[in-house]
């Protein structure tokens, strides 16, 4: 299944968004999301998760950006969602991904057919260690409101 790019328009444009990309992505997946500070990877990792309780006629919780905790797990229903950001951490080795639950939280989004969504996956210090699916950059446009979300290779 080929995957697009995505143009979103402003802010107000990502719950449609998130709609087209679930609509292109299974659960089960590792998704890497990389872009400058402000260009919308928790927003959009946000209008996901609201989609995705959504789905399973659930009403959604608040959606932070984990960036103090550095984990968030979500139930959408029986369909578990883990939220990691490693944007606080110089370098994300394979003993620290461990110690914060990182291999465990694949496995059971791989295991239960949920959703991991990992920001700044390149703050890791080999990305093999974050096993992603994809991985995506979202990119601010010009004039400063709209965006867009590209997919990358995982290396």
């Amino acid at each position: 299944m080929s995957t697009p790019d995505y143009l979103i328009a402003d802010e107000a444009a990502l719950p449609t968004t998130a709609v087209a990309w679930l609509d292109t992505h299974r659960a089960g997946g590792v998704f890497g999301f990389s872009g400058h500070l402000g260009a919308g990877k928790t927003a959009f990792v946000r209008a996901v998760v609201q989609e995705l309780f959504r789905r399973a006629g659930t009403e959604a919780p608040r959606v932070p950006s984990p960036t103090y905790v550095y984990r968030t797990i979500y139930e959408a229903g029986r369909v578990p969602v883990e939220h990691f950001d490693l944007y606080r951490l110089d370098t994300a080795t394979a003993a620290t991904l461990a110690e914060l639950g990182y291999y465990e939280a694949v496995e059971r989004v791989r295991g239960d057919k949920g959703f991991l969504f990992v920001e700044w996956p390149e703050r890791a210090e080999e990305m093999t260690d974050l096993d992603l699916t994809e991985s995506w950059e979202i990119r601010i446009g010009r004039d400063g409101a709209t965006r867009t979300l590209q997919r990358r290779d995982n290396q």
